[in-house]
């Protein structure tokens, strides 16, 4: 599967557990924004970009920046100030997780799946906290 593909799937299974919380979704017209959806909580709005995560030494690793082209040279794009949320979706164990963008650095973000080996806690993030389930939206 090629990189689109894979994006398109976590972000279709992202949106089902979504309304299968019935939480409200607002999908903009076209693929070219800077965010995948909106969703509408008490009437308020959040920009949600979706990403898949990859597992790398026992985190779930997602890039927070997308790349484009300007003047033929490729350039990396964060998202800070242009989506509110990452949702990710990790393929290893189905789960889907949502981390605020202002959390995440501008290149990668990485979620721990287990305690660290050096039982360093400090600027870690444990995959637990940001399940979806655990977050404003459900």
């Amino acid at each position: 599967m090629n990189t689109k593909d894979v994006g398109e799937r976590s972000e279709a299974k992202i949106l089902s557990a979504l309304l299968d919380r019935d939480i409200t979704v607002l999908k903009p017209w076209g693929d070219n924004k800077r965010y995948d959806f909106v969703i509408e909580k008490s009437g308020i709005f959040y920009r949600i970009q979706c990403k898949t995560g990859r597992e790398v030494d026992g985190t779930i690793r997602f890039a927070t920046r997308s790349v484009t082209t300007k003047n033929g040279k490729a350039v990396n794009v964060p998202y800070t100030g242009q989506a509110d949320y990452f949702m990710v979706f990790f393929p290893g164990n189905k789960k889907i997780y949502c981390i605020k963008v202002d959390e995440c650095g501008i290149d990668q973000c990485s979620l721990r799946l287990n305690e660290s080996k050096n039982n360093q806690t400090k600027g870690v993030k444990i995959a637990e906290n940001y399940e979806l389930e655990k977050t404003i939206f459900v």
